[in-house]
């Protein structure tokens, strides 16, 4: 039988909580590795002198 756990504002099953915490360790995961492929995109752009335009303008963009 899984224990409670209290210490959120509700209880949750052990086995539930341990389930949220890996679906929030894959979003967080897939949210580094989009940022982590926008900032190669951003350095690839900056290497190659036909893009300088573009890397420019995608240097001022937010994530």
């Amino acid at each position: 039988m899984d224990r409670l756990v209290t210490r959120n504002i509700f209880p949750v099953r052990q086995g539930d909580a341990i389930e949220n915490l890996f679906e929030e360790q894959h979003r967080l995961a897939t949210d580094i590795g989009t940022i982590n492929d926008r900032n190669l995109g951003r350095i690839e752009a900056l290497d190659s002198p036909a893009k300088v335009g573009n890397a420019r303008i995608n240097q001022g963009s937010s994530l």
